[in-house]
């Protein structure tokens, strides 16, 4: 977990290449943020949607130890994510609603 710094986690940094965060495969405006042992991804799209590259993103996250945040997810991604296991909580913190998933 210690080889992931906290804060913002830009496409292709060290970071990103240990989690599978990579250029290649999202486009170029989404990021994701380490906040102690959570990996928040704020904005992310799919360079190519369907194919299965944001869940493989999610499982190494969830591999590497960390706890997957979704912030006001979009009506689809809600679907996918509850699918995938994820609860739906309001994080007082934050001051959204967010659905989590812990390794």
């Amino acid at each position: 977990m210690d080889k992931i710094p906290e804060g913002k986690i830009l496409l292709n940094s060290e970071a990103g290449k240990r989690l599978g965060f990579m250029s290649n495969l999202f486009e170029s405006d989404s990021y994701l943020w380490r906040v102690g042992k959570a990996i928040w991804i704020s904005l992310i799209f799919s360079k190519f949607p369907g194919k299965g590259n944001f869940k493989k993103l999610v499982q190494n996250i969830l591999d590497l130890g960390f706890t997957v945040i979704v912030p006001t997810p979009s009506n689809a991604m809600r679907q996918r994510l509850e699918k995938w296991g994820f609860a739906t909580i309001f994080d007082y913190e934050s001051g959204c609603e967010i659905m989590i998933k812990e390794r």
